[in-house]
């Protein structure tokens, strides 16, 4: 597979900080286990590592292709090293408001962005690794994430209804149901809600009477629907926010189309007006590159356009790569 001649030095650099991360990071769980002992999947998949390192390094500077059998491992060092670099990045861009620092901060990570739009990486199966707990059994897995993340915060609920979640709690629910499902190679969803017209009906029927008579309605059904399977926030009068665990491409989708239809079919005391929604959806993998903010930003630019694509509609991604030219309506 043919890549970039400037981008050779940048992928060796990402494979050799993700086999040493790689490396530390199952030596220090399974070592209160076994001392001295790898099991025979992760020293496949550490050889595997080295030898695409290798293959990088033998590169001739006339030639310029990736060997295809190489092209799944790399593809999950640089999608691990892209979301270990921004979190970091977002980390400091929280500490300074300088147009020019965070220009600095945002240019760290257009490398990243140029290998994640290269057709070979694209082009590249998702690659299978080793999961912790393959070697060790859940409770000690999840032991150890609880040590890493802290105690649990307490829920809270919006200020004003008290119905769903408080919109803070949204980055931090997504940070933990991600790590833990990272531990058991699954995915989840995130979706981003918007009542179409909304300030439509608030003029027309006055911002008391949609309090009263409309959104407590409104987010019952939502709070309904997600009850077991995940939360809901409240980011506003007419935004919401989902998350969903555990779930396939396929059930994420079909349950927020279940919720646009029973949204849409709601009946309000005083009124013949429908609250139909336009729905934005992110499926995380556990190979997924984006950070918590970012699958954020995400899904409400799928939002935008389903609402752009004539509203009462649900739009997702037909990549894991997220592009605007991957973005699709999916009800229909």
């Amino acid at each position: 597979m043919p890549i970039e001649r400037d981008q050779i030095l940048l992928l060796r650099r990402i494979l050799q900080s993700y086999i040493i991360e790689f490396n530390d990071r199952f030596k220090r769980l399974l070592s209160p286990a076994v001392h001295g002992f790898f099991p025979t999947p992760l020293k496949a998949y550490l050889t595997e590592l080295h030898e695409a390192l290798k293959s990088l390094q033998r590169l001739p500077e006339q030639q310029r292709d990736i060997e295809d059998r190489f092209a799944p491992v790399i593809r999950h060092a640089v999608i691990a090293e892209r979301l270990a670099v921004a979190n970091r990045v977002e980390q400091r861009r929280s500490r300074t408001i300088h147009p020019e620092m965070l220009e600095q901060l945002d240019a760290e990570l257009m490398p990243y962005a140029a290998l994640l739009n290269a057709d070979w990486l694209q082009r590249a199966p998702s690659k299978s690794i080793p999961q912790l707990t393959e070697f060790i059994p859940v409770e000690f897995a999840e032991a150890d994430l609880a040590k890493e993340q802290g105690p649990e915060r307490p829920r809270e609920y919006d200020e004003k209804f008290r119905i769903l979640q408080a919109p803070g709690l949204f980055l931090y629910d997504l940070d933990r149901a991600r790590k833990a499902a990272a531990l058991r190679g699954i995915s989840l969803a995130a979706a981003y809600v918007d009542i179409d017209h909304f300030k439509a009906f608030n003029t027309e029927r006055g911002e008391p009477y949609v309090d009263r008579n409309v959104l407590p309605r409104f987010m019952r059904f939502i709070e309904a629907h997600v009850y077991t399977r995940g939360y809901a926030y409240r980011y506003g009068g007419d935004e919401y926010c989902i998350l969903l665990n555990n779930v396939t491409e396929e059930e994420a989708l079909a349950s927020m189309d279940r919720l646009r239809e029973g949204l849409g079919a709601l009946t309000y005391e005083g009124t013949d007006r429908r609250t139909t929604v336009s729905v934005g959806v992110v499926v995380v993998r556990p190979d997924c590159h984006l950070t918590g903010s970012e699958i954020e930003q995400t899904a409400a630019k799928a939002k935008g356009f389903a609402k752009e694509s004539g509203r009462n509609r649900v739009a997702a991604y037909a990549t894991p790569f997220f592009r605007d030219v991957d973005l699709r309506i999916t009800n229909g």
